[in-house]
């Protein structure tokens, strides 16, 4: 055989390598998947930090069932972890990430993908009406509010805080968990121009930040749970405190300058009414243009859904809610109380993508109760089609119900790589004061993409 017949055949060995490695982190499957309990290394009630060969900060394993790489980004043990429920903590370009201290509201930190400290004890902190958002845009700016009438920005690379605008009254809460300013797709003569949504005098307000004006009309705050504004910036959706919750929507008109009809307080269209015992969800813009929630069903189902936020469901039953939208997975079993956390890409590589982490509790790894299919995963959904990529077992048990042990998964703004927090089955005594460290994932296999972050955060 002669070199010119060798070199074509090496290489598609070696393509065929790389697609096998690349596939081998994660599986496509439904069956049903349990952490070892066998003994070994991996076993469910031994792999965690008080194991000798655990990963140190910023070492790595690779997950026993799925095959994805774990990367470890803090250690904490054994003082209690991380309790915030931020869907995006990571920065424009995904070097660093917000994580909280102790979980005290007053003590939030920014780390880089290594595990440094460069931020210590960001300005504003996370108090019951303070808001925050990294700027989807410069990697050295993010957002905030502290309890004043005042919108800020801090540049961590000058070390400055600034005013961005003072508002008619003191900004209240928006919830904390997605996003409070976007940029509007339909502005294309200012691709960075951002507008904000805040709560203030009892309603929801959107300000464009170019103009310094603020879109006619509001929203209701009324039973309200969090907010917030999709990642094309043409929809406002607000998610209330009724149990089952209630989800809302109200368009943004760009050109017209008008938020729903442009009247006050609107209570918005009720798109998904008592389907789910939960208010998580995950806001995703698909790049088709539509707009989606990821979100539980658990009123009517132990499944999670694809949910159209345009969609009118008023007086319709929740099953007619749920046949209007699409099914994706199971996250739960029969009798038992699984919930989610929910994470979607903004802008970029992988903004069709969706990230979701399964928590069930009061299990303990010793007891952790019937295994179902994505029990306990972090799964990565491509919500054009619902395919699901099952991508690690994150092993956290919230014993006690504590926060701090709930993995809520926080993806990047391209939606390539996130974070979450895991106890692995640390000892109750240590569960009960909210142990959890946080951990790092690549999602790019999925796509064969190969991004900064792969190269030059040890995974290669």
């Amino acid at each position: 055989m002669t070199s010119r017949h060798v070199r074509p055949l090496l290489q598609a060995c070696l393509l065929g390598l790389l697609l096998t490695v690349q596939a081998s982190a994660y599986l496509t499957d439904t069956n049903i998947r349990a952490v070892p309990d066998d003994g070994s290394l991996y076993d469910r009630d031994t792999w965690n930090a008080q194991n000798g060969s655990f990963p140190a900060v910023n070492a790595t394993y690779t997950d026993p069932v799925f095959g994805e790489v774990v990367k470890r980004l803090t250690s904490t043990r054994p003082t209690a972890g991380d309790a915030l429920n931020n869907r995006h903590r990571w920065n424009a370009d995904g070097t660093k990430f917000i994580r909280q201290a102790a979980a005290s509201a007053s003590t939030v930190h920014v780390l880089t993908l290594t595990g440094t400290q460069v931020e210590t004890s960001i300005p504003g902190g996370f108090g019951a009406t303070h808001q925050f958002q990294w700027s989807p845009f410069d990697p050295d700016i993010y957002y905030f509010t502290d309890g004043t009438a005042i919108l800020k920005q801090r540049n961590i690379a000058t070390d400055t805080t600034s005013n961005v605008k003072t508002f008619a009254a003191t900004l209240g809460t928006l919830g904390g968990d997605d996003l409070m300013a976007a940029h509007h797709s339909d502005d294309t003569a200012n691709p960075t121009n951002l507008l904000f949504l805040v709560n203030y005098s009892s309603a929801l307000h959107v300000w464009n930040q170019g103009t310094n004006t603020e879109l006619t009309g509001t929203m209701t705050v009324s039973t309200l749970s969090w907010a917030g504004l999709s990642p094309d910036g043409k929809w406002l959706i607000r998610a209330d405190l009724s149990s089952p919750n209630n989800f809302y929507s109200l368009p943004i008109n760009f050109a017209t300058g008008t938020v729903g009809n442009g009247t006050a307080a609107q209570t918005g269209t009720p798109f998904w009414l008592g389907v789910n015992f939960s208010d998580h969800a995950g806001i995703v813009t698909l790049t088709s243009g539509k707009t989606y929630l990821i979100v539980a069903a658990s009123a009517l189902e132990r499944w999670t859904y694809r949910v159209d936020v345009s969609l009118d469901q008023t007086g319709n039953s929740t099953t007619v809610q749920a046949a209007a939208n699409k099914r994706l997975f199971m996250t739960d079993a029969s009798g038992q109380t699984g919930n989610s956390h929910f994470s979607c890409g903004v802008q970029g590589a992988m903004a069709n993508y969706c990230w979701s982490s399964t928590e069930d509790y009061p299990e303990t790894a010793a007891a952790p109760g019937t295994w179902y299919a994505n029990k306990q995963e972090i799964n990565l959904v491509y919500m054009p089609t619902g395919k699901v990529y099952r991508m690690v077992h994150h092993r956290s048990y919230p014993l006690n119900n504590l926060f701090a042990a709930n993995a809520r998964v926080s993806a990047t703004y391209d939606g390539t790589h996130a974070l979450f927090h895991s106890a692995f089955g640390q000892a109750n005594a240590e569960a009960s004061i909210g142990y959890s460290d946080t951990y790092y994932l690549d999602g790019t296999a999925v796509t064969q993409v190969k991004p900064w972050s792969r190269r030059r955060h040890g995974f290669d």
